[in-house]
């Protein structure tokens, strides 16, 4: 607990209510950070509705967006720990706790606990091949090596976190809910694609953070819940493909900043092209 009075939460949102439910489930966890900081564009700032009780800071930006509102929250904030949290995550006192006992013991790393959806209780992204088809795609997207838990494969695509029930070392961090100590921040603005859904985001704060000499790691056996992207069911077939091509421009920047394989990138969104067809046309 004592911990938690040098700690920051920095939220970047839009308002409404999941920034909302996430306030009041923190509260009510009895979660006591040094200070909350909202950071909201200006145009924005209406949106906000909170009860009496929270009292955190505001912080208004001059541009929407995730990376940059949240960035813009790391520079205001004064705790020796900084949780970057997303607005629909919700944290728990124990979670919470655990990540700061670990992030005390060493001073170059940055860590995170499982994220799970919150309805079907599993990880949103790639999961474990089980089937000799599915090797065949992860050895096309990722060479011999094929599904490795916590890497970034081949073919841009971030590989899940094995449920060992451990801590250790991983390549990327969801961006949804990472504990960092202050002086390992990246501030300076990496994300400067416009874009519906901040795409990959995790993956350049990552090889960023990486690249700063700090390690990552996650613990499996911590877990927060967080709502998931609902599927291109819910979306029409055009929003659907804009989405995925805006995903494909940025995944591609990341690719070459990485050097890793444009050809592998390319096999990974043809299949996504044949599933999201394949989704509209049950539907008829």
């Amino acid at each position: 607990m004592l911990k938690q009075k040098n700690l920051s939460i920095v939220i970047p949102s839009l308002g409404g209510s999941k920034l909302e439910n996430t306030l009041n489930f923190i509260y009510n966890m009895k979660i006591r950070p040094k200070e909350t900081i909202i950071c909201i564009p200006r145009s924005y700032k209406k949106n906000i509705s909170l009860p009496e009780r929270i009292n955190p800071k505001i912080i208004t930006t001059k541009i929407k967006g995730q990376v940059y509102q949240r960035l813009e929250g790391f520079k205001k904030a004064r705790g020796k720990y900084v949780l970057q949290l997303d607005d629909d995550i919700k944290i728990n006192n124990y979670c919470l706790n655990k990540l700061l006992e670990e992030i005390s013991k060493k001073t170059d790393i940055s860590i995170s606990p499982l994220l799970v959806d919150r309805k079907n209780k599993y990880s949103l992204f790639d999961i474990k091949p089980k089937n000799f088809l599915f090797k065949i795609y992860h050895y096309l997207l990722n060479g011999r090596q094929g599904f490795k838990p916590g890497i970034i494969s081949k073919a841009g695509i971030p590989y899940s976190f094995e449920k060992k029930k451990k801590i250790y070392e991983v390549e990327w961090l969801p961006g949804g809910c990472i504990l960092h100590r202050r002086s390992n921040l990246i501030k300076k603005n990496y994300f400067k694609f416009k874009s519906e859904k901040a795409f990959c985001e995790d993956l350049f704060h990552s090889f960023y953070l990486r690249k700063k000499k700090i390690k990552l790691f996650v613990d499996t056996s911590l877990e927060c819940d967080f709502d998931s992207f609902k599927g291109f069911k819910t979306l029409s077939f055009f929003n659907s493909l804009n989405l995925m091509f805006q995903d494909f421009r940025i995944r591609f920047c990341f690719i070459r900043l990485v050097k890793k394989s444009v050809y592998r990138m390319i096999f990974y969104y043809f299949i996504l092209f044949l599933r999201l067809n394949y989704v509209f046309l049950k539907k008829f």
